[in-house]
């Protein structure tokens, strides 16, 4: 947890951190590992803070920037000054013209050093005693004029730098703009030696910083972007991230300007989450976020800052969500992959359900009975048994159709023949048989007229069957009469009629039943040899009543 190993650091700071001093003016000088080139040009100070400070008018007249490595403290200082007077000889030995003038020391032992020149080129120091001046060679530096005014780059001895400095501006007309206001506050340094204890907590991907009360740093180990790349793919690092929260806060480039810090800075602990910036941004990791902690040190209100990268926490996860994303792909195209042979494999049975349907039907418009049914238990299937049964019941249609020239002409044949014979026996009958034979060709029409019918309600053979209501019959009485009506028709045989003694009753349709003795008897009279018997035979066998014809003729094959 970033937040207590701060308050830890902060512990151990109030132990080991020595009593320091400063102020609001006070000017800080930064730690360099190799020294400037005195040449009095700024390329290499272009990254080291700068302390600006203002005259009267609060126009910027002064810019203090330095650093030190030990022996000697390093100073640029650069004036604003549209009209440059140069030190004159010929005036007064003393100095004079535009100079600058450097306070520095202990408190109880001040020193004043004069900085002026004849001409751009090498500074020349004067060293204030009381009123007198007297030449020094202790500080060394150059002199360049730019385009605002003119800078100085400085040489001086850590020795005789001290804890205390301070920078002013003396014009040739006398006006005065210094870096502090009062008295020569203490120069605030970085701390090299208080970087060990600040590295017993670092770790990579964390940066951590120890700050006085005006937000100078004071030492500082780390870096949030110290992270090795890791060896995963760029672009699922990348896209792990994006799918990670990002705060909408953007770091700063200077951590003194975290609020974070100045909270601490007042004495009580803070925390934020930053998007990372491209100081803080490791190459090759995609977006970042930034965990900023401060925790109050204790001594001379300072503070500890602490930034970490939560690449650090994420790239022990990377593998493992790397090969967690892998394996989601992996499972993903396989779900496809299945998902597209399904596709392949409904798609290949439809194609030959269709091919089916197709065969069963022949060029000339008919079925035929060669539609393969599947057996799978899946919708496909249920609808392919669907289709065959469709097939079986259109086929029988049309088979009843091709049959129904033969089976109209059998079925009106007999009540023809009955009409047929009648008429022609009216011809010959006197007036007591010419009714009989009325109702013998009545009967006949009837039979006609309730066929059609039938047929005409009925789509196919079994609907005419039973859309034929049963009721109750007395057998008896319709074989008698259909008889008679038969020896009209089938003159050329012998009609005989053996029925038992006691009535037979039986729920039937009439008219069905007309028609299957009319089939019947065709059929024995088509069998019969000329003048031979057919015989039409009842019988009752316990609850059924048994109808047989008998005839005369050849065998059957």
């Amino acid at each position: 947890d970033l937040a207590a190993s701060t308050r830890a650091l902060a512990k151990v700071l109030d132990e080991d951190l020595p009593v320091t001093e400063t102020s609001p003016d006070s000017l800080y000088t930064s730690f360099t590992s190799s020294p400037p080139v005195l040449d009095g040009y700024d390329e290499e100070w272009r990254s080291l803070p700068t302390q600006v400070f203002m005259d009267a008018d609060n126009n910027p007249v002064l810019q203090v920037q330095s650093q030190f490595l030990p022996p000697y403290l390093y100073a640029l200082i650069k004036v604003n000054d549209t009209q440059i007077r140069y030190h004159n000889p010929s005036l007064s030995t003393a100095p004079n013209g535009d100079r600058v003038v450097l306070t520095m020391g202990s408190p109880n032992r001040l020193s004043r050093y004069t900085l002026y020149t004849a001409a751009p080129g090498r500074v020349r120091v004067a060293k204030q005693l009381g009123g007198e001046f007297s030449l020094s060679n202790d500080i060394s530096g150059q002199w360049q004029d730019t385009r605002d005014g003119y800078q100085l780059e400085l040489k001086i001895p850590l020795a005789l730098s001290g804890d205390y400095f301070a920078v002013s501006v003396v014009d040739d007309s006398g006006s005065v703009v210094s870096s502090y206001k009062e008295s020569v506050p203490p120069l605030v340094r970085y701390r090299p030696e208080l970087e060990r204890i600040l590295r017993a907590f670092v770790s990579p991907g964390t940066r951590y910083e120890l700050r006085d009360a005006n937000g100078w740093l004071i030492a500082a180990v780390g870096s949030p972007g110290s992270i090795e790349t890791p060896s995963t793919f760029w672009l699922l690092r990348v896209l792990y991230r994006q799918m990670l929260y990002t705060p909408g806060r953007v770091a700063n480039t200077n951590a003194a300007n975290y609020p974070e810090l100045q909270q601490a800075l007042r004495g009580a602990a803070a925390q934020g989450w930053y998007r990372a910036n491209g100081v803080y941004r490791s190459a090759g990791l995609g977006p970042q976020t930034l965990l900023v902690a401060a925790q109050p040190a204790g001594v001379d209100n300072t503070a500890v800052l602490a930034i970490r990268s939560t690449e650090s926490y994420l790239t022990l996860t990377d593998e493992a969500v790397v090969r967690a994303l892998g394996r989601a792909t992996v499972a993903v195209m396989l779900a496809i992959a299945v998902l597209a042979a399904y596709a392949v494999w409904l798609s290949f049975r439809i194609r030959r359900l269709s091919q089916a349907v197709n065969a069963s039907l022949s060029d000339d418009g008919r079925l035929q009975n060669t539609f393969k049914r599947s057996r799978a238990r899946d919708e496909l299937g249920e609808l392919s048994r669907r289709y065959g049964q469709l097939v079986d019941q259109v086929s029988e249609h049309q088979d009843y159709l091709r049959t129904l020239n033969s089976k109209l002409s059998h079925e009106l044949r007999t009540p023809l023949a009955i009409i047929r014979s009648s008429l022609e026996h009216l011809e010959h009958a006197n007036d007591s048989d010419a009714a009989v034979y009325q109702q013998r060709a009545r009967d006949g029409l009837d039979r006609l007229a309730t066929l059609l019918k039938r047929m005409s309600e009925a789509s196919h053979l079994q609907q005419s069957i039973a859309s034929n209501p049963r009721r109750q019959l007395l057998l008896n009485d319709l074989l008698s009469e259909l008889i008679e009506a038969y020896r009209g028709v089938y003159s050329q045989h012998q009609l005989a009629l053996e029925m038992v003694a006691e009535p037979v009753y039986i729920n039937a349709s009439a008219e069905l039943l007309v028609q299957m003795l009319d089939k019947l008897l065709d059929n024995a009279a088509s069998f019969a040899p000329a003048a031979s018997t057919i015989t039409l035979r009842l019988d009752k066998n316990d609850h059924h009543a048994q109808l047989a014809v008998k005839n005369h003729g050849p065998r059957l094959p």
